[in-house]
């Protein structure tokens, strides 16, 4: 039970951050990209910690230690995407970001040795294929290096997401106080790395924008990665993957609900790609276990290895 629970939970967060899409637009229109991040992080930090103030007291060396790990490898990768799209294009940078689902599975594979699953790479692969169509329109420009810094993001965001099951996944850390440890790495970083680029004017600053910054600290932040990482203890790196590819699939339907866009066939198939990436990961313990055969929902979160 407690395997769907974390499912519906990350798509839960693929809705919202998929409908954030809006919300970091108009960010970006008064904020530069290391004063949002900062700001961000910081208000989760300061959301978390004061709601869950007693487990912040006690946490201890390992949890400090899994916690700054992470909030290392979500900023970098958030500062090589950044910088990644001043040179690229957003779609290509989009699509670049959403190869991740495609990274995720074959790093158990390079560090631990784990067999690769086939149902998952054929639904990552499956997904990747439905971003492509509904976010990248090959427009003849060259590969550059705004695609490296970018595809650089996205093995960091790959590593974070996947090192996130694995240390979640042991039992021995508290969901809220490796949140809250990442959160003040990840706006310690940005702040520093905004002091260093000199993104400290806050002159364009305006009562939406402050609005809009609010909405990102509750719920694309401290509600989304907590979501995220405790939904990480019971399900795998794979399809935690998989799953928030919905999100391209929930940004595009605003983006077609408020009029910025038109809805495509396009658009509509790649949509309809993505959901079957995330029904093969789930529906082939019903239809496509064999006699005999231990369905998926008998193995670890890691997705391979019996318990």
């Amino acid at each position: 039970m407690k395997k769907y629970k974390g499912e519906l939970a990350l798509l839960i967060v693929a809705f919202i951050w998929g409908t954030g899409f809006v919300a970091t637009a108009v960010a970006l229109e008064q904020f530069a990209p290391f004063q949002i991040l900062a700001i961000r992080f910081l208000l989760g930090t300061l959301i978390l910690g004061s709601v869950f103030f007693k487990k912040v007291l006690a946490i201890d060396k390992i949890t400090f230690k899994y916690g700054v790990t992470l909030g290392a490898l979500l900023i970098s990768g958030y500062a090589f995407q950044t910088t990644g799209l001043l040179y690229t294009t957003p779609a290509k940078n989009a699509f670049i970001v959403a190869t991740s689902v495609v990274i995720v599975p074959f790093i158990g594979t390079m560090i631990y040795r784990r067999k690769v699953d086939t149902y998952n790479i054929t639904g990552a692969f499956t997904a990747m294929a439905g971003i492509a169509l509904m976010s990248f329109t090959i427009d003849g420009s060259q590969f550059n290096i705004g695609d490296v810094l970018t595809f650089i993001g996205t093995v960091l965001f790959a590593f974070h997401l996947f090192y996130t099951s694995e240390f979640m996944s042991r039992g021995i850390l508290d969901t809220a106080s490796v949140v809250v440890v990442q959160f003040a790495t990840c706006a310690t970083l940005a702040a520093i790395a905004a002091l260093v680029t000199r993104q400290t004017d806050f002159s364009r600053v305006a009562p939406d924008g402050i609005a809009v910054l609010l909405f990102m600290g509750v719920f694309t932040t401290s509600l989304c990665f907590f979501m995220q990482t405790w939904a990480q203890q019971f399900t795998s790196e794979t399809k935690t993957a998989i799953i928030i590819s919905m999100e391209c699939v929930f940004g595009a339907m605003l983006s077609v609900s408020l009029g910025f866009e038109s809805l495509t066939a396009r658009m509509l198939f790649g949509a309809v790609m993505i959901l079957a990436g995330v029904l093969i990961t789930e529906v082939r313990p019903i239809f496509w276990k064999k006699p005999g055969q231990v369905s998926d929902t008998s193995l670890s979160n890691h997705g391979d290895k019996p318990v």
